[in-house]
């Protein structure tokens, strides 16, 4: 992933994403990276099959879940809140 004012990350190294303010921070499996960017725009920009939101402030990287409940998910270095309209389509993209 590369813009003009976002740092190179390759996906398989995201586990999530997470908007504060008018910027986003990338969670990697080497640390948090900064970057001014917009949830939405990103929404568009990463893959349909390996990442989803899950919040108004959160996409994951479906292959970072290590487990779910009904308001959170559990990552491998994080526990992540999930909104309930988005909880149906993670159940289903999940295949739950």
């Amino acid at each position: 992933m590369n813009s003009n004012n976002s740092p190179q990350i390759k996906f398989d190294e995201i586990l999530f994403i997470k908007q504060q303010k008018e910027q986003v921070i990338f969670y990697t499996k080497n640390g948090p990276i900064n970057a001014v960017y917009s949830l939405e725009n990103l929404e568009k920009e990463l893959p349909n099959s390996t990442f989803l939101r899950i919040h108004e402030k959160y996409i994951v990287s479906l292959g970072a879940i290590k487990s779910i409940s009904k308001n959170e998910i559990e990552l491998e270095k994080a526990i992540i809140p999930i909104q309930e309209r988005y909880f149906k389509n993670l159940i289903t993209r999940i295949n739950l």
